[in-house]
């Protein structure tokens, strides 16, 4: 995994996830599990993202955060509760941007598991109106698909003081 944190997170082990996993009601994508076991989330290097999200007319995005299991701030637990109206059943808030929108993992058994979404936190998440699913190509209005998978993520962040991005 070539990820630096800046802000280190402590070590979990697969009991810690197995215990997320039946709070959440689902099971975490093998890539994002090592990503837990490996790093357990902090504060990234390279933590800049380029995708489209039309609605808001932006195209590069920052990563505060990664959260993590077993800290007190950051926490995947925390933001599970506070964040488990807000956004799509079978969706699991992972990184916040630092003007508090986020990025989700989907968990759902359909084509989006494993999937990463961008959140934006001011356009209102209507779950008795909107439907989730890519099996049906519908994806809410606050939300936008920026990889297939979590590893895709990975690959797709950049140190922002990098003079070379996008040069190659």
């Amino acid at each position: 995994m070539l990820i630096n944190m800046i802000r280190p997170t402590p070590d979990i082990s697969m009991s810690d996830i197995n215990s997320f996993e039946a709070l959440i009601g689902g099971v975490l994508p093998d890539e994002y599990r090592h990503f837990l076991l490996e790093l357990n989330g902090g504060r990234p290097e390279q933590c800049a993202i380029d995708f489209d999200f039309n609605k808001q007319g932006v195209d590069d995005y920052i990563i505060g955060d990664f959260f993590s299991l077993n800290t007190d701030a950051a926490d995947l637990e925390g933001f599970f509760d506070i964040l488990m109206y807000d956004i799509p059943e079978k969706t699991i808030a992972i990184a916040s941007t630092p003007d508090g929108n986020y990025f989700l993992l989907s968990i759902k058994d359909d084509s989006s598991y494993g999937a990463v979404f961008y959140k934006d936190h001011e356009i209102e998440f209507d779950e008795d109106e909107e439907i989730f699913s890519l099996d049906l190509n519908e994806v809410p209005k606050s939300m936008c698909k920026v990889s297939n998978g979590f590893n895709s993520f990975l690959q797709k962040l950049y140190d922002p003081n990098c003079p070379d991005h996008g040069m190659e």
